[in-house]
């Protein structure tokens, strides 16, 4: 029997952020929060079935919706799927197979550059989340997907070139299938699941990762990040160019807040309803 979750929950999105360069065919992946700032990985594609390409972290101002710089990320990274601001300062992007770190201060300028980590057999860059003690890293399954939580201490001791072992995680959960995202907030693990046409939301324990509560959210949501005032922010692919251009799959806002607040539920699953005002964004 389907345990009745215990409450049912909403969302106000107070704006949607129309991601910049988004024409120029970046679709997005990986979201950060910090200081004022969203961080967007993104990989360029112009076709439908083209999944990897050069990559790019785009910062967005929080209150103007508009870009203040970006940083292309070197080779071998070809989709981008995870970005974290690491308590350690560091700006963290993760690739299918590699990790890429670089000092978040010094990221945007012309002196950014990027130490490379090759992730070990079982570790994938297919998400990332952020924490003050380290990061966390994701795999993307079409069944049962597992999280690695590496501590700052120890993504500090590694040289670049060298790899990162999943016998090196602090800990390991696991995480639903269709994992795009993850965050750490609000009483619990977050995880955004997702295709183009459909997405839920999932609260976990942030413990055992025990699933606790399942809402449907705004379709293609892939990265979701805790802001400093607690907000929760997503980004969804569902509106980048080489999807929007087939009319069978509707546009979407790309960067958008969700506030969640309790309502009594008497069904499994929630819809998450959000109101959008466009702003910020070209």
């Amino acid at each position: 029997m389907r345990r009745k979750p215990r409450a049912r929950r909403r969302c106000t999105s107070v704006r949607r952020i129309w991601l910049p360069q988004l024409d120029a065919g970046y679709d997005p992946q990986g979201l950060a929060v910090d200081d004022g700032a969203i961080y967007v990985s993104a990989y360029r594609s112009d076709s439908l079935g083209v999944r990897r390409g050069p990559c790019r972290v785009i910062r967005i101002d929080l209150e103007t919706g508009g870009s203040t710089g970006y940083v292309d990320v070197p080779s071998p990274c070809g989709h981008a799927g995870g970005l974290a601001v690491g308590g350690d300062g560091m700006l963290y992007v993760a690739d299918t197979h590699t990790l890429f770190a670089t000092p978040l201060v010094r990221a945007f300028d012309r002196s950014a550059r990027f130490r490379q980590f090759s992730l070990g057999p079982g570790v994938i860059g297919g998400l990332a989340a952020s924490t003050p003690d380290g990061i966390w890293l994701g795999t993307y399954e079409d069944g049962p997907g597992r999280l690695f939580h590496f501590t700052a201490a120890t993504l500090a001791r590694l040289s670049d070139g060298e790899t990162l072992e999943a016998s090196q995680a602090a800990t390991v959960l696991t995480i639903p299938d269709h994992a795009q995202g993850a965050a750490i907030g609000g009483g619990g693990l977050w995880i955004a699941r997702s295709d183009w046409n459909w997405s839920t939301l999932d609260q976990l324990d942030p413990v055992t990762g025990a699933p606790q509560r399942r809402y449907e959210i705004v379709p293609g949501t892939e990265g979701i990040a805790f802001g400093n005032a607690g907000r929760l922010w997503a980004v969804s692919e569902a509106g980048s160019r080489h999807i929007y251009d087939h009319p069978f799959l509707d546009p979407v806002p790309i960067v958008f807040p969700v506030g969640l607040r309790a309502r009594p539920l008497s069904i499994g699953v929630s819809r998450i309803i959000c109101r959008h005002q466009r702003s910020g964004g070209t």
